[in-house]
C-alpha cells in the first residue's frame, strides 16, 4: 500500500512538473500606468482609478480589451473557449461610454505577460511571439498596443498626442469592414463560391494547362501562389514555370486594400525579372531590376493570369457572377462541376467563363478552368 501511494505521489509530481513550464511559459514584462490625459471619443478617462487602466510599454499606449471599452470604440470581441482564441473585429458600431472608475488608485509599474494564446484581428492571425509591441495580459484582460497598424490600419481610428492635451482618440470616423458574404441569389452556387474563396486565400501549388483554341496548341506548366494577409492589405503573388502569361516576365501580383477587399478592380502589377536583357539604359548601365510593362496588361494571356489571381467572389465581386446562367453538369453527384460566366472588365477584355470542379460535400477543390475568346486555361490543385 505504501509503495502504491509512493508511486501515485511520484506520478503526480511528474505531471505537475510537465504542466508548470506551460503555465509559466508566457513572457513576463513590465509596463507602467498611463499618467497623462486620455480622451476617447470626447470622453475624458479617469485612468488612475480604473480597474483596468491604460498602460504604457516601450513608449506605446496599451488598451484593455474590456467589453464596454471595446464596444465604445467600435470593436467586437469573442473568446473561443475550445481553441483559446481571441477574435477582435472592427464593426463601426459603438456603444455608450461606461466609465471604469472607483477602484484603488494605481500608479507606477505594472507586471504584465505576453499573450500566449491565438489572437485574430479582423480575421487575420497575429504572430505575437516575436512582435516588438506584443499583445499582453494584465489582470486577466488582454491589452493591445496603440500602434499605427492597429489604430489606423485595422480599426480606422484617428488619434493625436501632445504634451499638453495627452492622448485623444476618435473612432467615430471608422467604418465597418466591407461585407464579404457570398450572395448571388443561387444558394447552391453560393456554397461552391465560398469554397473557391477559402481555397483562393491559401498559398498553393498548381499544375496548369494553356490551350490556344485557334491552333490547338497545348502548353503545360507548373504554378504557385503565395498569399499574404496583413492588417491592411491582401496580396496574391503568382509565379509559373514557364511563365505562360507573358513571354518576358515571371511574376504577377494582385492586391486588395483590406478596407476595400471586395473592390471590383483590385490593384495589379505585372512584375518580375525579365527572361531576356532589356534595351533600357539607365545612368548606371542596363536596367536589371524588377520590370513593369504597362502594355503587357493588354495581352489575353495576361488577362487569364489576372482572372486567376483575382478568383474570389465576396461582397460586390459576387455580383460579377451571372448566377442565373450557371450550369451544373452532374446535379447531385460528386465531383461537382459548375460552369458560370463572370463579368470582369479589364484592358479591353470584358468577361470569361469559369468552370469549377470540386467535391463540395467534402470541401475539396480539384480545378478551376478559365475560358476566353482564344484560350482555355486549367489550373489543377497539386497535392500538398
Amino acid at each position: 500500500m505504501k509503495l502504491r501511494r509512493l508511486l501515485c505521489a511520484l506520478v503526480s509530481c511528474l505531471l505537475l512538473a510537465g504542466l508548470t513550464p506551460a503555465a509559466s511559459a508566457a513572457e513576463r514584462m513590465t509596463a507602467a500606468v498611463v499618467t497623462g490625459p486620455v480622451v476617447l471619443n470626447g470622453c475624458a478617462v479617469d485612468n488612475g482609478t480604473a480597474q483596468y487602466p491604460l498602460l504604457l510599454y516601450s513608449n506605446i499606449t496599451y488598451f484593455p480589451m474590456t467589453y464596454h471599452l471595446c464596444r465604445f470604440l467600435g470593436l467586437e470581441t469573442n473568446w473561443d473557449n475550445d481553441t483559446r482564441t481571441l477574435s477582435i473585429t472592427q464593426t463601426g458600431e459603438r456603444g455608450p461610454y461606461v466609465p471604469d472608475t472607483g477602484y484603488p488608485r494605481k500608479s507606477g509599474k505594472a507586471a504584465v505577460t505576453r499573450a500566449d494564446y491565438p489572437v485574430e484581428i479582423n480575421g487575420v492571425y497575429i504572430d505575437n511571439s516575436e512582435a516588438a509591441y506584443p499583445l499582453f495580459n494584465y489582470g486577466g484582460v488582454t491589452y493591445f498596443p496603440l500602434t499605427f497598424d492597429y489604430a489606423f490600419r485595422a480599426f480606422g481610428w484617428t488619434y493625436q498626442w501632445d504634451v499638453e492635451n495627452g492622448l485623444r482618440i476618435d473612432s467615430s470616423t471608422a467604418k465597418a469592414l466591407p461585407d464579404t458574404a457570398v450572395n448571388t441569389g443561387n444558394e447552391r452556387l453560393d456554397g461552391i463560391l465560398e469554397l473557391v474563396n477559402a481555397f483562393y486565400k491559401e498559398s498553393r501549388a498548381y499544375t496548369g494547362e494553356l490551350k490556344d483554341k485557334r491552333t490547338g496548341k497545348v502548353e503545360t506548366f507548373t504554378a504557385e501562389t503565395r498569399v499574404t494577409d496583413s492588417l491592411d492589405f491582401f496580396r496574391v503573388y503568382l509565379t509559373a514555370e514557364p511563365f505562360v502569361f507573358h513571354s518576358q516576365l515571371n511574376g504577377l501580383e494582385a492586391g486588395y486594400p483590406k478596407r476595400d477587399l471586395t473592390a471590383l478592380e483590385p490593384q495589379m502589377v505585372i512584375s518580375g525579372v525579365p527572361s531576356a536583357p532589356l534595351p533600357t539604359q539607365g545612368p548606371d548601365g542596363p536596367y536589371t531590376g524588377p520590370y513593369r510593362d504597362p502594355d503587357s496588361v493588354k495581352e489575353e494571356t495576361v488577362y487569364l493570369g489576372w482572372c486567376f489571381a483575382t478568383c474570389q467572389f465576396a461582397g460586390q465581386r459576387a455580383r460579377m457572377v451571372r448566377a442565373n446562367e450557371a450550369v451544373f453538369s452532374n446535379p447531385g453527384e460528386e465531383p461537382t462541376v459548375v460552369t458560370v460566366p463572370v463579368d470582369f472588365t479589364y484592358e479591353g477584355f470584358s468577361s470569361y467563363q469559369l468552370t469549377i470542379t470540386c467535391n463540395s460535400r467534402y470541401g475539396d477543390m480539384i480545378s478551376l478552368a478559365f475560358e476566353t475568346e482564344n484560350y482555355v486555361m486549367t489550373m489543377s490543385a497539386s497535392v500538398m
